[in-house]
């Protein structure tokens, strides 16, 4: 009879993000005769959890994986929670002061290192899998728990980012990643630099593209929604709003378009803490008839099917998953720059590459407006058989320990 493998996948929530729509994918599309796949994750929430799928078991996250936070909007919560552990009032204090003085990831692991050792003692990890995956460490905890409180022959961390912009390189966080068996990433130029990074790993770090299922996104995309306010020519962006997605640098330079006397439009999907501020800058420079904030879309393929251009003015990525689902739909693309673009676009031919500044933003929105035959050309060259390159063998052939 054969056996089948148990596989942990340890993520930090289900939100709309390019890590866990990818994540969702590939738990869809996992050969449930042959391998039993449990995901924990740290903190319940998010739209995507309707669509995991029903063969996955679910377990809780021990609290130690979520809280405390050490963000100004959890005080409170922290502190209530402090109450009702004293004993570890003084570790709390200690990794307070590293939150001030670098941030709350680092104060997160600075916690766990301190408190997780007294918790655990001598007690064997009550989890025990064949393989466990540190799938998405958002708040700096995943890795640890996955190394520490997991039993497993083969143990991976999946880094889906650039690590010099996105990691702390703090010598805990360092050392965590050191320690497991496979380290993965999710395109050639992000295992650069864990090559130098981790000089002496290099051997166990492997690339797999990001998952993408065209069948599913092409049904999606035909969900009907609202009707854009378009101009002549429309642009969408699909995107968390933060500050590295570079909107508020991009809405400046599609100002600046505007006043010259274009009719161009721009809807943005997506959520985040740069949102009121985006939203403002559109109130004060009466952008309101030409850029749309939409919010969270839990299906946000209806509004990029119908995109002129699709635009990701993002400084820093790891592979951007909405590039690759733009680059599915035949998208005419304009990106910014960011260091690992030429994992995903090679300027003038799959789509077209501006630098980081507001006159060059300017000037690619321009092009992308003005230019019929730029934007068709470069939609014409997916057409010739683009493809993502993930794929599920990939994937079986890294959980070979």
């Amino acid at each position: 009879m054969r056996t089948v493998k148990k596989i942990l996948f340890v993520c930090e929530d289900m939100t709309i993000g390019g890590v866990q729509r990818t994540l969702v994918t590939l738990l869809k599309n996992l050969d449930y005769a042959k391998y039993r796949a449990t995901l924990m994750l740290a903190h319940e929430k998010g739209p995507l959890l309707r669509e995991i799928p029903e063969q996955v078991e679910r377990i809780p996250a021990p609290e130690l994986l979520s809280r405390p936070r050490f963000k100004k909007n959890t005080i409170c919560k922290d502190c209530r929670m402090m109450l009702k552990q004293p004993r570890q009032l003084k570790s709390f204090i200690k990794s307070g002061v590293v939150a001030w003085k670098a941030n709350a990831r680092e104060a997160r692991e600075s916690y766990w290192t301190d408190v997780y050792p007294r918790m655990a003692g001598d007690k064997r990890p009550s989890y025990e899998f064949d393989v466990a995956i540190a799938y998405y460490d958002g708040m700096g905890l995943v890795n640890q728990f996955v190394m520490d409180s997991v039993v497993s022959p083969l143990k991976m961390t999946w880094i889906h980012g650039d690590y010099r912009i996105f990691g702390t390189h703090s010598d805990i966080e360092r050392n965590y990643i050191a320690r497991f068996d496979k380290i993965i990433t999710v395109s050639d130029l992000c295992k650069k630099v864990l090559d130098e990074e981790f000089t002496e790993h290099r051997e166990k770090i492997f690339v797999m593209e990001n998952l993408i299922d065209r069948k599913e996104i092409f049904e999606k995309a035909r969900e009907k929604v609202d009707p854009a306010c378009k101009g002549d020519i429309h642009f969408v962006s699909v995107s968390r709003l933060t500050k590295e997605k570079g909107f508020m640098l991009a809405l400046e330079a599609f100002h600046k378009v505007l006043r010259e006397g274009l009719n161009i439009t721009w809807e943005i999907v997506g959520e985040g803490p740069e949102a009121s501020a985006l939203k403002a800058y559109i109130c004060k420079n009466n952008m309101e008839q030409h850029v749309h904030l939409l919010g969270r879309q839990n299906n946000p393929y209806p509004y990029l099917t119908r995109a002129d251009v699709f635009f990701h003015p993002s400084t820093d990525e790891g592979k951007s998953v909405s590039v690759e689902e733009a680059k599915i739909f035949e998208k005419a693309i304009l990106v910014a720059a960011y260091p690992t673009v030429k994992d995903q676009i090679i300027d003038g031919v799959t789509g077209k590459v501006t630098a980081i500044d507001c006159d060059s933003l300017a000037q690619g929105i321009r092009e992308m407006a003005l230019d019929k035959n730029l934007r068709e050309r470069l939609s014409a060259q997916l057409r010739k058989g683009y493809s993502p390159a993930g794929s599920m063998s990939a994937f079986y052939q890294l959980i070979r320990s």
